[in-house]
């Protein structure tokens, strides 16, 4: 009976499971706990575009390499400032990726904090 759980279980996980060309597009994302609004662009070939707007200076502009894996963002970025980290977006709870909220693990904090994300193109 465990076999068969864990079976089904990871059958509807797979079913669910979104790929690079279904999460591309323009998104804007609000930190729930983090002063900083972002623009983040995700083309179907993976080069990302990220500019990230804060209240304490100057819009952070980013570029790099998006790719997805079991229903993870992960995003490597350089910055024009010289500045490189990794984000990585969890979708596992997501089914509508024109709006919702994810965990995200960021090496800009350190930690993984609430994105509030809404398809804009």
């Amino acid at each position: 009976m465990k076999k068969l759980i864990f079976a089904l279980t990871l059958i509807s996980s797979q079913a669910f499971a979104f790929n690079l060309k279904e999460v591309s597009g323009k998104y804007s994302a609000k930190y729930d706990s983090v002063p900083i609004n972002s623009v983040i662009t995700i083309e179907s070939n993976g080069t990302i575009n990220l500019v990230e707007k804060s209240v304490h200076g100057a819009p952070l502009v980013c570029n790099g390499k998006a790719k997805v894996k079991n229903n993870k963002i992960t995003s490597n970025v350089k910055c024009v400032n010289g500045f490189t980290f990794e984000q990585v977006v969890n979708l596992t709870n997501v089914k509508n990726l024109n709006e919702f909220t994810a965990p995200v693990y960021s090496t800009l904090f350190g930690q993984e904090v609430m994105v509030s994300f809404k398809r804009i193109q």
